[in-house]
C-alpha cells in the first residue's frame, strides 16, 4: 500500500490522520525475578528457566539478552583437550 491510500483509510476511519496509540501488554516475565533466579542457579538452561517461569525458552533467552546476561556453558572440548573444529569419532 502507498502512503496516499494509507492516508485516505486512515482519514475514512478516524477522521483525522493521526495513528491509533499504541497498547503495550505487560511482560509475561518479571525481569529482577529473574535476575534474583539466575544469581542464585547460574549453571541452570534455557529449558529449566522456562520451566519453572512457565514461558518459552525464547522468551527467556530474550530477556537475558536485554538484561546483558549471558549463560556461557563451558565446552567439552575444553575439558578433553580436543581443538575447537576436531571431531571425535
Amino acid at each position: 500500500m502507498d502512503r496516499v491510500s494509507t492516508w485516505r483509510k486512515l482519514l475514512r476511519e478516524n477522521g483525522n490522520l493521526n495513528h491509533k496509540p499504541l497498547i503495550r501488554r505487560p511482560r509475561k516475565l518479571d525481569y529482577q525475578k529473574l535476575k534474583e533466579y539466575v544469581e542464585k542457579n547460574p549453571d541452570n538452561y534455557l529449558r529449566e528457566m522456562a520451566e519453572v517461569f512457565k514461558v518459552g525458552k525464547s522468551t527467556i533467552r530474550k530477556a537475558l539478552i536485554k538484561m546483558k546476561i549471558t549463560l556461557k556453558k563451558r565446552p567439552n572440548y575444553t575439558e578433553n583437550g580436543m581443538r575447537k573444529n576436531v571431531r571425535s569419532i
